[in-house]
């Protein structure tokens, strides 16, 4: 499946259904696992976001152990534009919430396209979908960074920008805590960076524990109601010592960068010094030349006083 753009997508526990919201949406398409809701005049589009949803709730499915979590199927809610999805949704923050998967198991969209693929979003929509249905009754139970960790790493939503980010701030040590980002995720640049991590957590352990770590962790929260229960079962790690863990791997991923970055500080501070002391030696130099010359004259005007000849 082709390669995501970095989104920054909504996570939302909801209650009512958006056709309660979106009454324009009359239209249905109907596929074996997703009930398609849109405007008439959007079932072109309907029939393309419910063909790839098909195939990413079958991948998905399958990576997650969660084929038996496939029935009932998904309502999903395709809106026009970024404003119909606002007026929907309640969320005003064009370009950063473009989609969200709702506790009670249905997804809604922004199919406009402007800012990414409808088909793209759907993705992480429906891994949330299916993380809810096997966490069921309790879909909190999953920290926030690990349930959008793992909806990132199944789409392959990494993007250059989450690798900078994550860079950045492990270079100057503002990295989140990821207790911090349980369950909420700051505002602003922070927000992007929330979900950077969370995706680096899952990829690291998914690195260490193989990808099958990734439904393990997710079906033990489910049984044990307990997410540092089912990372020790897991991992053998408790969440302390795996973030501490993957803390340490990424800063030893990005040390180069730092030790770079330290020099071109250093080089910056060093630098107008280097420029002063080069311009006094420069001035010395010149100082000296000046005597030297003076004193050859002396020598010169001396001698010939004295009777001697050039």
């Amino acid at each position: 499946m082709r390669q995501l753009v970095s989104l920054v997508l909504a996570l939302t526990l909801i209650s009512g259904l958006a056709f309660a919201q979106g009454p324009r949406l009359t239209a249905i398409v109907h596929t074996e696992h997703f009930i398609v809701h849109c405007e008439p005049n959007m079932a072109n589009t309907a029939e393309i976001i419910a063909s790839d949803s098909e195939y990413w709730i079958g991948d998905i499915s399958r990576r997650l152990d969660a084929r038996s979590y496939l029935k009932p199927r998904i309502p999903m809610f395709i809106y026009r534009n970024q404003g119909d999805f606002e007026k929907a949704t309640g969320q005003h923050r064009p370009g950063m919430v473009l989609g969200r998967a709702s506790s009670e198991g249905y997804v809604e969209l922004d199919a406009s396209g402007i800012f990414a693929p409808a088909q793209q979003i759907a993705g992480h929509e429906i891994t949330h979908v299916l993380i809810f249905r096997i966490l069921a009754p309790d879909p909190m139970s999953l920290p926030l960074w690990a349930n959008e960790g793992i909806a990132k790493y199944m789409t392959d939503d990494w993007s250059q920008s989450d690798r900078d980010l994550l860079a950045e701030a492990t270079i100057a040590g503002d990295l989140l805590p990821l207790q911090s980002i349980s369950r909420q995720f700051p505002d602003g640049q922070a927000q992007s960076l929330a979900y950077a991590q969370g995706a680096s957590a899952i990829k690291f352990l998914t690195d260490r524990w193989g990808e099958k770590s990734i439904a393990k962790l997710v079906h033990a929260t489910a049984k044990t109601g307990s997410f540092d229960r089912a990372m020790r079962n897991t991992t053998g790690l408790t969440t302390k010592q795996f973030e501490q863990q993957w803390q340490t791997s990424i800063e030893g991923r990005f040390g180069i960068a730092k030790i770079l970055r330290i020099a071109r500080i250093i080089t910056a501070i060093a630098m107008p010094l280097l420029i002063i002391l080069a311009y006094l030696n420069s001035r010395r130099k010149r100082r000296r030349a000046l005597e030297r010359y003076r004193l050859e004259e002396w020598e010169e005007a001396n001698w010939r006083d004295w009777g001697g000849t050039p």
